[in-house]
């Protein structure tokens, strides 16, 4: 089977022209335009999954605001994952942003990332499943990130490694092969 994009984005925009309140036909519009490099179409229109009624999707309700570009300085934002595991470690690189613009960052760490994460840089407040959350003023799941940080193909954040193994752990795997 050929992946024909081009026709697939042209039925997804005809499917919105005459349904626009579809959710369903903007993500996967979405999805079409970001696997061809259009991030500008791609992650306003991927933002529509929120909408949906997917469990693969996990976007939380929370009494404080969804953050949508707002100024963060002085403010806290809860940033959780809504997908699997591999996104988070993709998307993960958007957090020391958040700082950047004037935000203290508290991120829900699933389990199975506690060890690789949990001094992740960008992170002010690491939590685990079951954590009691803190105050905050915005909540975001991590995958709306590169949207409301404009991201471009040019301007993926890649600047450096942002994953790492801590001094503990080194130090445990370096035990283990020396015996």
């Amino acid at each position: 089977m050929l992946f024909r994009s081009e026709a697939a984005a042209a039925s997804y925009a005809t499917a919105i022209g005459l349904k626009p309140d579809d959710p369903g036909a903007h993500k996967n519009l979405g999805i079409i335009s970001l696997l061809q490099g259009d991030f500008e179409i791609g992650l306003p229109e991927y933002s529509w999954r929120r909408l949906e009624d997917d469990p693969v999707f996990n976007v939380r309700n929370y009494k404080p605001p969804f953050w949508d570009g707002e100024d963060l300085t002085g403010k806290t934002i809860f940033v959780y994952p809504e997908q699997g595991l591999g996104d988070i470690i993709q998307f993960v690189r958007y957090l020391p942003m958040l700082r950047q613009r004037g935000g203290h960052v508290a991120f829900d760490i699933p389990l199975p990332m506690a060890r690789l994460m949990w001094d992740l840089d960008g992170i002010d407040v690491s939590l685990k499943d079951g954590d009691t959350l803190p105050p905050f003023d915005y909540h975001i799941p991590l995958l709306e990130l590169p949207r409301l940080c404009g991201t471009t193909l040019d301007t993926i954040p890649a600047a450096k490694a942002y994953l790492h193994r801590s001094e503990e752990h080194t130090s445990e795997l370096q035990s283990r092969t020396n015996l």
